[in-house]
């Protein structure tokens, strides 16, 4: 067996009723849990039905003095394609597509997809080298909802997202976008307090 063996069918395991779609989801997980982890973020996951409303984890944690939390559905896929005009493009089902877009609509900046890319070779997913390392390769993108345009059809059944080049999730960028969060909630409160004051004529 040569190194560009998969270790595996992309069906399915040969031990398990595991399919290749379990474990790529398995392992989007596992890459955002470190990050928050590593933040000092917990991960509150969802399953089966309970991610209905197009969310797979919340990452939440105290980022300077107030509370955040990001929203988050997670994909995984070895073939993400090329980038085109600063992004590649991923598709989705309609249905999550709308799910997202629905909720970015009441919270712009806590609503996010995270998409994995992972090697072509199943068995690069991940590598153990005891005692040394435990690696994971390539890395995790993110896109808000909030700045994706509406498709002009309805009945399009998926729908091809943006997910900009730079916009790569780490440990740094994670925080940052809690951070975005926190300023972004702060502002809509002052804006609907202003709004209150307004209307009470103070």
């Amino acid at each position: 067996m040569t190194d560009q063996t998969p270790p595996f069918h992309r069906d399915n395991t040969p031990d398990s009723k595991v399919s290749i779609q379990d474990i790529e989801e398995r392992l989007s997980i596992i890459y955002i849990n470190g990050l928050a982890t590593m933040s000092g973020y917990t991960i509150t996951e969802f399953k089966g039905s309970e991610d209905r409303h197009g969310v797979d984890v919340i990452v939440a944690g105290v980022h300077e003095g107030s509370y955040s939390n990001l929203h988050v559905q997670l994909k995984a896929t070895y073939s993400l394609g090329e980038v085109i005009d600063g992004a590649y493009r991923h598709r989705m089902c309609r249905r999550h597509f709308d799910m997202l877009r629905e909720r970015a609509s009441d919270d712009p900046a806590g609503c996010l997809l995270g998409v994995l890319r992972l090697p072509q070779q199943p068995n690069k997913w991940l590598e153990t080298t005891p005692p040394d390392a435990l690696t994971m390769r390539k890395c995790m993108y993110w896109s808000r909802p909030s700045d994706w345009s509406d498709p002009k059809s309805e009945s399009q059944k998926s729908i091809s997202v943006p997910i900009p080049e730079t916009n790569i999730l780490e440990i740094e960028s994670l925080r940052s976008l809690m951070r975005q969060k926190v300023e972004d909630l702060q502002y809509r409160t002052k804006l609907v307090t202003r709004d209150k004051n307004t209307l009470s004529g103070e």
